[in-house]
């Protein structure tokens, strides 16, 4: 009975780590998806010719987490935009933020966008550009999601359905 017991908590110990692995893929998409209609909803403040700093204080206001956290230090960080520039106060808050939940692919456009506000009809340019670029990288990344994350739960079972065999 005890083997047993041992058994069945090595392949539930396996199918939750493949779990836990397919849900951070699922919370890399969906961060993807937010930080894209952050883009959408700056584009709108950027026509209406809203300040930086408001923009910032209501962009941290409207969204949690990693997009939340980065206007935030954005707007915290604008005191010092004349030692550094937009760009890389930008950055630095964008690698601060999401430096370890996307890869430097799905960063690249919205580290791009950085150094092209402020330069009036590129602005916008450069923030439709962007809403673009991360709309197909959510697109990836769920797909990816949707047939890695699969794999991940069944290899997870599949090694601790092999542990326990080999234990028993």
């Amino acid at each position: 009975m005890t083997k047993i017991m041992g058994a069945a908590l090595l392949v539930s110990a396996g199918v939750l780590f493949g779990y836990g692995r397919a849900q951070r893929m699922w919370a890399r998409a969906a961060l993807l998806r937010e930080l894209g209609a952050a883009v959408m909803r700056m584009h709108g403040a950027v026509e209406a010719r809203q300040s930086l700093r408001h923009i910032c204080s209501a962009m941290s206001g409207q969204f949690t987490g990693e997009c939340g956290s980065f206007f935030e230090k954005l707007g915290a960080s604008l005191g010092a935009l004349g030692e550094s520039g937009l760009g890389e106060l930008w950055e630095r808050c964008a690698r601060e933020s999401f430096g370890s939940a996307l890869t430097e692919r799905e960063l690249a456009p919205f580290l791009r966008l950085g150094s092209s506000l402020g330069s009036g009809e590129g602005a916008l340019l450069a923030l439709g550009q962007c809403e673009r670029e991360l709309e197909r990288a959510a697109e990836c990344a769920e797909a990816s999601a949707a047939r890695d994350g699969r794999m991940w739960t069944a290899l997870g079972a599949a090694l601790g359905s092999a542990a326990a065999i080999v234990l028993i």
